[in-house]
């Protein structure tokens, strides 16, 4: 059990580390053209941003914790996409899950989870979140499943919080089978507030990282 703890706590500051820099690829290049060199030492190590990484509870809850398996090589793709509702994933996010799909464990038993295999998962994520952005973009707000009231023409300033808090609740319900707590709710409006900018590009870059947040976290993988 402490094993397990340990490991949620470490996960949970691998992933918000690990959002950072998919996000700022993301401004410089676009998803699906990250190396590993980017996101972290094989260690975690170079996640240990004090802005960004969270203690005891977090955005993954350490108190009660109950993870005994994750998702695995075999499933978390389709697991994530089944989150995100798209139906198919991308030729890009495909070719990002060849890539990364070697360091995710394929038992997907918890004392197997480390933090390299959590930022392959994180990595996914973001693919598989800029899948659902693109698809949603593409529609009518009123026809939208997650991103209902984001205008995604605008900049991150016109987002409104009730924007902001309908999208993550939509998420966490999706991603956790359960409406998000409090405390993440904030940190991950926190996290969001952290990307700044004024062009359109800065509202997807905000969505991005509350979608990520939220689907590479343990709990959206616990089985």
């Amino acid at each position: 059990m402490k094993r397990l703890i340990h490991n949620r706590r470490t996960m949970t500051k691998v992933v918000l580390g690990t959002l950072l820099s998919v996000v700022a690829a993301f401004q410089a290049c676009g998803p699906g053209q990250l190396t590993k060199s980017q996101y972290a030492s094989t260690d975690g190590n170079a996640l240990d941003n004090s802005n960004y990484m969270i203690g005891d509870g977090g955005m993954i809850g350490t108190d009660g914790a109950k993870t005994v398996a994750v998702s695995n090589s075999e499933n978390v793709l389709s697991s994530l996409v089944s989150m995100a509702g798209i139906g198919v994933p991308s030729a890009r996010t495909l070719q990002v899950y060849n890539r990364e799909r070697t360091k995710i464990a394929e038992s997907g038993k918890a004392d197997s989870v480390n933090a390299p295999m959590w930022v392959a998962v994180t990595t996914l994520s973001g693919e598989v979140c800029w899948d659902l952005i693109i698809a949603e973009k593409a529609l009518a707000q009123n026809q939208r499943r997650i991103f209902t009231q984001v205008d995604f023409a605008t900049a991150p300033a016109q987002v409104s919080d009730t924007a902001k808090n309908d999208l993550i609740r939509r998420l966490a319900r999706s991603a956790w089978a359960r409406n998000e707590t409090s405390d993440e709710l904030t940190l991950i409006k926190s996290g969001m507030a952290s990307i700044t900018g004024t062009t359109p590009a800065d509202t997807d870059r905000q969505m991005l990282f509350a979608c990520t947040a939220v689907m590479a976290s343990l709990d959206a993988h616990d089985q």
